[in-house]
């Protein structure tokens, strides 16, 4: 329930930034400047039709607050050897990088990191800074995770000192719930598919 609620609140965070951006640039304010859009050519028109009923102005330079753009053209933009970086008053809807947190098994890497990491620094100021410190595996809110096959004799012990527990088993490069399935006992699959368990 705990992660419900955090999850549900992110979500309000991200929505009352753009709803921010739309106050700070509200149509027909002579006070403050219309909110510029950019986008890539063949955007869909449901993007662009949204963005103009807002009073929002397209844009063809780089003066745009909020840009919509491809996977490929977000890497192409914001590359290492391009030094572009987003202004303060920038918003894309992707991000460089992206898959590692929006990829399942990157981003369980990724956590174990940020644990781990949390764990070992003396202070603990950095867990501490990012609100995530106090939530560990044993509390429930990050469960175990585990890569399957390359995990799979730490997913055994776990397994054996866990025994009647469920597990579920999601294919790495899996979406939208397809090959998930549930396990309590030893599946073969767990050796030689590549899974995500937790």
């Amino acid at each position: 329930q705990e992660m419900a609620l955090k999850a549900a609140a992110l979500k309000i965070q991200a929505a009352n930034a753009f709803r921010d951006v739309g106050d700070r640039y509200r149509p027909g304010d002579a006070s403050k400047t219309k909110v510029k859009f950019s986008t890539y050519e063949g955007c869909p028109k449901v993007v662009t039709n949204t963005f103009e009923r807002a009073g929002w102005v397209q844009t063809s330079g780089d003066d745009w607050n909020v840009g919509w753009f491809t996977v490929g053209e977000i890497r192409k933009i914001f590359s290492p050897d391009s030094g572009v970086r987003l202004g303060d008053q920038q918003m894309v809807n992707h991000f460089p990088n992206h898959l590692e947190l929006t990829h399942k098994a990157l981003m369980a890497k990724n956590i174990k990191r940020f644990m781990r990491d949390t764990q070992n620094s003396d202070s603990g100021a950095d867990a501490a800074a990012t609100g995530l410190g106090e939530y560990t595996y044993k509390d429930g809110y990050i469960p175990m995770t585990y890569n399957l096959p390359a995990d799979y004799n730490i997913f055994q012990e776990e397994f054996k000192r866990c025994p009647g527990a469920w597990w579920i088993m999601k294919p790495v490069n899996g979406l939208q719930g397809k090959g998930i399935f549930l396990v309590t006992n030893a599946d073969p699959r767990c050796r030689s598919e590549t899974l995500f368990a937790h």
